[in-house]
């Protein structure tokens, strides 16, 4: 590959507002709000590429809440809301003269024994394409910012003088995101061009059930206790991804390889190459392949423990732990275009590795020096019964694969000294 100069100076602005407000009546607890921005986004030379209006961001939410008894000690509630965010300026560089990331993509044809003679002809190498000022890029007239629409419902129910009960439902779904595809178009150089759109396959959604029990017991122990089911799917997490734990590259929130697959007909004469160079990466008229799937933090089961015991002497004892049923992982093959493992051959997040628990020890004690002042001491056990499963494994399609890249941190100490005033 040849890179050549980047320019990332994009910018944007804009003004928002937030109404919101809470109706009583009788049972019944209303809260609703809204709100709603601007934002203009330039380029690198102050040029502006497009505004979006109030309208687009208008972000309404509204929650309910009913005392079944009129007792307040079982209560229902139900929330929804939109929630719509401004683009980040990291992913404008695409508009720019001079782009973020311009290179010129080669491959090797000449002989198989190379000599430094050899690389250095022009002729052993095929050009591909550039990325950069001769590789065009669109703007959808329709482009619209990413959001997510989210639900809860939920009961609260008070046990006796000390305890407390929830149970809540989640449903969080979020669906055409912004994101740059590559598109065959055989009337530019390199038959390729971007196209900065909302992609019909770009989504995401979550959805759970929580449990929480809170109480205390005879006014010395304090009980948090908590168990969750959920699924998080979708073709991208709502956060950078690089393509394997060794990469710096991946894909970015509003930008990234997903849908970088051009779609290209029968009998063209660029199929079998780009077929070749990016198959995996999914596209528009191509479909997701694979990326669409359990999300790398889903797990599917979690269970929470925090006890917090007030010993004699002034003393202060908490345990804390956890269990989950383990993350979600998958194969990674190569796409020979970007030279990255980034390609679902077995599909998204579906291997899962093993289920793995910790729990916490920490002891504190406070002695007052007057004024207000005291020193603490303390210390902490970490991964009390040093458990070290594995957390992560090598996703690349070679012969590390399933080899453990990451385990628990084992069985650690910490003393603390500590002065409040």
């Amino acid at each position: 590959m040849e890179f050549g100069p980047s320019a990332y100076e994009n910018s944007s602005r804009g003004y928002g507002f937030y109404l919101r407000d809470n109706v009583t009546l009788g049972r019944f607890s209303f809260l609703l709000g809204l709100r709603a921005e601007t934002q203009s986004v330039y380029d690198a030379s102050g040029e502006k590429i497009w505004s979006w209006g109030l309208g687009d961001f208008l972000s309404p939410r509204a929650s309910a809440a009913f005392d079944i008894l009129g007792d307040g000690k079982n209560v229902l509630k139900f929330s929804v809301g939109r929630f719509v965010n401004p683009i980040s300026n990291g992913t404008l560089w695409i508009f720019n003269t001079t782009p973020g990331q311009q290179f010129r993509q080669y491959l090797w044809q000449g002989p198989s024994e190379v000599t430094s003679a050899q690389l250095a002809e022009p002729s052993n190498w095929f050009f591909v394409f550039e990325q950069g000022s001769s590789m065009p890029c669109s703007l959808d007239p329709g482009l619209k910012p990413d959001g997510t629409t989210k639900y809860l419902l939920e009961f609260d129910r008070q046990i006796g003088k000390n305890w407390a009960l929830k149970l809540r439902g989640v449903r969080a779904t979020s669906k055409n995101l912004v994101e740059d595809l590559v598109l065959y178009d055989p009337t530019v150089e390199g038959s390729l061009r971007w196209a900065y759109a909302n992609f019909e396959l770009k989504r995401r959604d979550y959805k759970a059930i929580e449990f929480e029990l809170n109480g205390q017991i005879a006014d010395r122990i304090v009980v948090n206790a908590s168990y969750t089911w959920s699924q998080a799917k979708g073709t991208n997490p709502g956060q950078g991804e690089r393509s394997s734990w060794t990469s710096q590259w991946g894909s970015g929130y509003e930008m990234g390889i997903f849908g970088d697959r051009p779609d290209v007909p029968e009998g063209a004469p660029e199929k079998e190459l780009y077929d070749y160079l990016y198959s995996g990466l999914g596209g528009r008229g191509v479909g997701d392949e694979g990326w669409y799937g359990f999300l790398p933090y889903s797990v599917d089961h979690m269970a929470k423990l925090l006890a917090i015991y007030r010993a004699p002497l002034g003393m202060t004892l908490s345990l804390g732990g956890e269990f989950l049923s383990g993350y979600h992982w998958e194969k990674r093959g190569l796409i020979p275009g970007y030279g990255m493992y980034s390609a679902f051959i077995e599909g998204r997040g579906v291997r899962t590795t093993p289920a793995h628990a910790y729990f916490d020890l920490a002891a504190e004690k406070e002695f007052s020096l007057g004024g207000g002042r005291a020193l603490g001491f303390g210390f902490n056990i970490y991964n009390l019964l040093n458990s070290q499963k594995p957390v992560s494994y090598i996703h690349e399609d070679i012969e590390l694969f399933g080899q453990v890249w990451g385990r628990q941190l084992p069985r650690w100490f910490q003393f603390k000294v500590s002065l409040r005033f």
